[in-house]
């Protein structure tokens, strides 16, 4: 999980009955700041509180539940029922409910039972990626974990990306990337990086830039030696220059939906090979 802001100062930290609450910086996203689900998930409510304003409330795919309080007015973007990934905006900071300024009140809960009892240490889940930022004051006070991660950069917006059995041209064009899709970098050979076994896309085409919507990747699992077929659409025909897709290929989720998920414009593959 990651933290639920990019930049992180934490006014008050967690003990039993009191989630975390962070704070703002004018010069880091000032006190309107984005806020992020720290997962993937499903928004399981979302409501108006007397104390703690607007408040989003997340079922993760582990079972736990995270909620966001006291966002602002009119800056929710979600809906019950929606389905949302890690580092997806799902509003901003704000000062609604019983507060003496912008903050983020997060609290994360074992299961749908939101009680003091049911309650859970948020350090011990979240980690702060490497594209965020740790106040100096909270990192010296707070035990702050960082994701033990390689470097980490985003599909160029605007453009699809090209997967490539090796680093140049030369090699196999297997499978594409959708514009915004955060990878990880294992290696550098010559300008092209390494995102996976034997998969490679060229370097140039990767930045830091965060993008207001991130794209989330799943891997190809558990199919046999003729692989994941890619289709048009759900249950239709084959879409034959990229497909199928062997284990360990990394895919864009764009969206998941009765069993089939959807990688790219035109492209779906059958959700259960995927994780």
């Amino acid at each position: 999980m990651q933290y639920p802001v990019n930049y992180i100062v934490i006014t008050q930290g967690f003990h039993q009955g009191k989630s975390l609450d962070f704070g703002w910086n004018n010069k880091y996203g000032g006190q309107n700041q984005p806020i992020f689900a720290v997962d993937n998930g499903i928004v399981w409510k979302i409501e108006r509180q007397k104390l703690g304003g607007n408040v989003v409330f997340i079922l993760h795919d582990n079972g736990l539940v995270s909620i966001y309080g006291h966002l602002l007015d009119g800056s929710i973007t979600v809906s019950p029922n929606d389905r949302v990934a890690r580092g997806e905006r799902i509003a901003l900071m704000g000062a609604t409910g019983v507060v003496t300024g912008p903050h983020l009140h997060f609290g994360l809960y074992k299961s749908k039972r939101i009680s003091d009892d049911n309650m859970l240490d948020p350090f011990l889940y979240l980690y702060v990626l490497n594209t965020q930022i740790v106040n100096q004051g909270s990192l010296n006070k707070y035990p702050i974990n960082y994701e033990p991660i390689y470097n980490m950069k985003y599909v160029k917006s605007g453009y699809d990306l090209n997967v490539r059995r090796g680093p140049g041209t030369n090699y196999k064009e297997i499978n594409e990337l959708v514009s915004d899709t955060l990878v990880t970098i294992y290696e550098m050979c010559d300008g092209w990086a390494r995102i996976g076994e034997d998969q490679w896309v060229a370097g140039n085409f990767l930045v830091d830039i965060i993008p207001n919507k991130v794209i989330y990747t799943k891997e190809v699992f558990n199919v046999d030696e003729e692989g994941l077929n890619v289709r048009k659409t759900p249950n239709g025909t084959l879409v034959k220059t990229k497909s199928p897709l062997p284990n360990k290929t990394i895919v864009s989720v764009l969206e998941e939906k009765n069993n089939f998920t959807k990688i790219g414009k035109d492209r779906y593959v059958y959700s259960p090979y995927l994780k």
